[in-house]
C-alpha cells in the first residue's frame, strides 16, 4: 500500500512539474544550479572571506527583524556593483551562504536564481519564478499531494489562462501552497529580472497584499541591484500582518574596503 501511495504521489508531482518547471531535468536540479552559481560568484567577485557581504548584513537591524519576524515579512537588499564589469550583482554573493546557514539550522529554505550568467538580454517570466518556488515546496512536502481534491485544485489553477495573465491569481496560487507549511524562507535572487504585467515591484506589492490576508508565515528575501523604485503602498492593517523592509545602498565600494581592513 505504501509503495502504491508513493507511486501515486510521484505521478502527481510529475504532472505538476510539467506545468511548473517544464525545462527542469535531473541534471539541472536547484541544488546543481546553486553549486554552479556559487562557483561563478566566487570566480567573479573573489573568495567569500573578503567579499561576501553576508557578515555585514547579519549585523543590520532590518535583517535581524526579517530573520526573527513572527509573521510574514519581505526584505529587499540592494546595492551597486562598481568594481567589476559584469551583469551579476555582487550582493548575490549572500545567497549561497544564507541558504547554507538556514539549512544548517534545520529551516525550510527555497530559492530562485533569476540570473546565473554575466549577461542576460531577456527577462524571466514571473510564472517561471513562482513555478520554481512552488515545485521546490512540493518536493519538500510531497505528501500533501495525497489529497486528491487539493492536487486537482492546484492542477486546475496552473492550466487556467489567469496563471499566465493575472498577477493576483499567481500570488494566490503560491499562497495556496505556502499555507501548507509552518514557516518558510524564500530567497529570490535578482527578482529585478522578472517580467510581468508591470515591473517586479508590482508583483511584490501583490504578494504582500496576498500574504497579509493569509495564514502564512513566510520570510522572503529579495536581492536586486540599485536603480529601481520599490516604494510599497501598505495600509496600517497590512503592516501589522506583513512587514516590508528595505536595505539600500549596500554598494560594493562601501562595504568591501571596510571588510578588507579587518584582515
Amino acid at each position: 500500500m505504501a509503495a502504491i501511495q508513493r507511486n501515486e504521489i510521484n505521478s502527481r508531482l510529475n504532472d505538476l512539474r510539467i506545468l511548473l518547471v517544464p525545462t527542469w531535468t535531473e541534471d539541472d536540479t536547484h541544488s546543481a544550479q546553486l553549486a554552479s552559481y556559487r562557483g561563478l560568484l566566487a570566480q567573479t567577485f573573489g573568495s567569500a572571506d573578503g567579499q561576501n557581504p553576508l557578515s555585514d548584513l547579519e549585523g543590520m537591524e532590518e535583517y535581524l527583524k526579517w530573520r526573527l519576524s513572527e509573521h510574514s515579512c519581505i526584505l529587499r537588499i540592494s546595492g551597486d556593483t562598481t568594481t567589476h564589469h559584469t551583469g551579476l550583482c555582487w550582493l548575490s554573493h549572500t545567497v549561497p551562504g544564507l541558504v547554507d546557514r538556514l539549512q544548517l539550522e534545520g529551516q525550510q529554505v527555497i530559492f530562485h536564481l533569476s540570473q546565473r550568467q554575466h549577461s542576460m538580454p531577456y527577462g524571466v517570466p514571473i510564472q517561471e519564478i513562482v513555478g520554481s518556488v512552488i515545485f521546490q515546496l512540493l518536493q519538500l512536502k510531497s505528501q500533501i499531494l495525497r489529497d486528491r481534491r487539493w492536487f486537482d485544485e492546484l492542477h486546475r489553477r496552473l492550466k487556467m489562462d489567469s496563471w499566465s495573465r493575472d498577477l493576483k491569481f499567481v500570488c494566490q496560487t503560491l499562497v495556496m501552497v505556502l499555507e501548507e507549511f509552518e514557516v518558510t524562507n524564500i530567497i529570490l535572487d535578482r527578482i529585478d529580472r522578472a517580467v510581468c504585467s508591470g515591473k517586479a515591484p508590482r508583483f511584490i506589492q501583490r504578494l504582500l497584499e496576498t500574504l497579509a490576508s493569509s495564514r502564512c508565515h513566510t520570510r522572503i528575501l529579495l536581492v536586486t541591484p540599485s536603480g529601481t523604485e520599490w516604494d510599497m503602498e501598505l495600509s496600517d492593517d497590512m503592516k501589522r500582518k506583513c512587514m516590508y523592509l528595505d536595505i539600500a545602498q549596500l554598494n560594493e565600494e562601501v562595504i568591501t574596503p571596510r571588510r578588507r581592513k579587518r584582515h
